[in-house]
C-alpha cells in the first residue's frame, strides 16, 4: 500500500533532504506530473500514461533511481527532466500477479484548495496543476471553481462516489456504516433503497464473516446497528425505505442450519473432550447434559483460576448442543473473550443489555 500526498505547490511539508544533496527531491505528486510520455502495455490492452490517474499511476508503476543499464529494457521507461533540478528516475512497471494498491491522503473540507485538489485528482488526470484547473480549455483561478465547472459538487451520484471512494481506500465496515449515516440523515442519497442494495455487501463484511460468510444473517445484523444508531436521530429505518431486519424467529432458523451440516464433526468433537475430562469437568458436565435431555431449567456458576479447562469445557458441551440440534449461545463481556468459543459473541450484542466492563467472568445463556 502506497500513501500518496496530497499538496500545493507553495508547500514545503512535502519535500525532503539528503545531506549529500542540498536540493529537495521531488514528491510522488511531482513524480506523478514528470511521468512517461508515449504508452505502455497493461495486460493486452495499450493505454497512454497521460491517461492515468494519480493513484492508478503508482498502482501500476513503481519508482526506481536511474541506471544506465536499464535504459531500453522492457517494463522500464524514463521521467521527463523537471525544472527543479532533480535527476529523472526510472519507472518500473509491476508485475500484475502481485497487485499494489495505492490511495490519496485524506484531507478535510476545512482545508479549502487542498480538498479541491484532492477531488481533482481522483476525478481526472493531470500534467501538472494548471492542466488539473484547465476545464473546456479555460484555466480556472482555483480548483474548487475547476471541481465547480466539471459539475463535481452538483451531481445527483455524488453519494455514490462518496461511498465508493471509502470502500476503494479500504475504510472498515464500521466506517461504512458511519458514512451511510450521515449521507441518509444529511438528505444527500436520492434512492436509500437502491443504495443499500447496491453498497449492503460492503457495509456488512464484518458481520458477514462473523456469521460464517451468511450474507442474509450479516445483513440483517447491520440493519439492526442501522436502526439503533438513527433512533439517536430521531429516525427509523422505513423513514428512508429501508428494510427491517428479520423476526428473531429467523434468527433461530438460521442457528439451527448454521450447525446443522457439522453434526458429525461435533459429535467427534464431544467424544474427544468427554474422554479427556478430568472428575471436575465431568461432574460439571453431566448435569448440564441431563437438563438439556430433559427440558428442565438449570442454573449453574462455574469458577475456577486460570488453565482449569473452563473454556474447553464451554466448548464440549456446546458442541454437545448444537449435534442435538438445539441452540447454544455462548457469550461474553469482550469480543476479546467471545473468541474463545465457536459462534461466541459478546454478552450485550446478543441479548442487548449493558455488561459492567468491571465484570471479568464469562457465560453460557440460552441454552433450548
Amino acid at each position: 500500500m502506497t500513501a500518496l500526498p496530497v499538496h500545493l505547490p507553495d508547500s514545503f511539508h512535502h519535500q525532503r533532504y539528503h545531506r549529500s544533496n542540498p536540493s529537495p527531491t521531488l514528491s510522488n505528486l511531482e513524480h506523478y506530473f514528470t511521468r512517461p510520455e508515449g504508452t505502455f502495455l497493461d495486460g493486452t490492452d495499450q493505454r497512454e500514461f497521460k491517461d492515468l490517474h494519480y493513484a492508478e499511476y503508482f498502482s501500476l508503476f513503481r519508482l526506481q533511481k536511474f541506471n544506465n543499464m536499464n535504459v531500453g529494457k522492457p517494463g522500464f521507461s524514463l521521467e521527463h527532466c523537471t525544472d527543479k533540478g532533480a535527476p529523472p528516475m526510472h519507472i518500473v512497471q509491476c508485475n500484475p500477479s502481485h497487485p499494489h494498491l495505492s490511495r490519496l491522503q485524506s484531507v478535510h473540507v476545512l482545508h479549502g484548495e487542498l480538498f479541491y485538489l484532492r477531488i481533482l485528482l481522483l476525478s481526472r488526470p493531470g500534467n501538472n496543476l494548471d492542466n488539473l484547473r484547465t476545464v473546456d480549455n479555460v484555466v480556472h483561478l482555483s480548483f474548487q471553481s475547476a471541481c465547480i465547472a466539471l459539475g463535481l459538487f452538483g451531481d445527483k451520484d455524488e453519494a455514490h462516489f462518496c461511498m465508493q471512494e471509502a470502500i476503494d481506500t479500504l475504510r472498515t465496515p464500521h466506517q461504512l456504516r458511519i458514512l451511510f449515516i450521515h449521507l441518509l440523515t444529511n438528505s444527500c442519497i436520492d434512492s436509500p433503497l437502491q443504495f443499500w442494495t447496491e453498497f449492503q455487501s460492503k457495509i456488512s463484511e464484518d458481520f458477514i464473516v462473523a456469521t460464517a460468510g451468511d450474507s442474509e444473517q450479516g445483513c440483517n445484523k447491520t440493519l439492526k446497528q442501522l436502526g439503533l444508531v438513527l433512533q439517536s436521530h430521531g429516525k427509523h429505518l422505513d423513514d428512508y425505505g429501508l428494510p427491517e431486519p428479520l423476526a428473531r424467529k429467523n434468527e433461530t432458523e438460521w442457528e439451527l442450519r448454521r450447525w446443522s451440516s457439522q453434526s458429525g464433526t461435533l459429535r467427534q468433537r464431544v467424544d474427544v473432550g468427554m474422554s479427556a475430562f478430568n472428575p471436575e469437568q465431568r461432574e460439571i458436565f453431566l448435569p448440564v447434559q441431563q437438563a438439556v435431555s430433559n427440558n428442565k431449567p438449570l442454573l449453574m456458576f462455574v469458577d475456577g483460576k486460570a488453565g482449569r479447562g473452563k473454556t474447553f469445557l464451554v466448548n464440549t458441551l456446546c458442541a454437545w448442543v448444537r449435534a442435538e440440534g438445539r441452540i447454544a449461545l455462548p457469550t461474553a463481556t469482550s469480543a476479546f473473550a467471545a473468541q474463545l468459543y465457536p459462534g461466541g459473541r459478546t454478552t450485550h450484542s446478543t441479548f442487548g443489555v449493558c455488561v459492567s466492563p468491571m465484570t471479568n467472568s464469562f457465560s453460557i445463556s440460552n441454552i433450548a
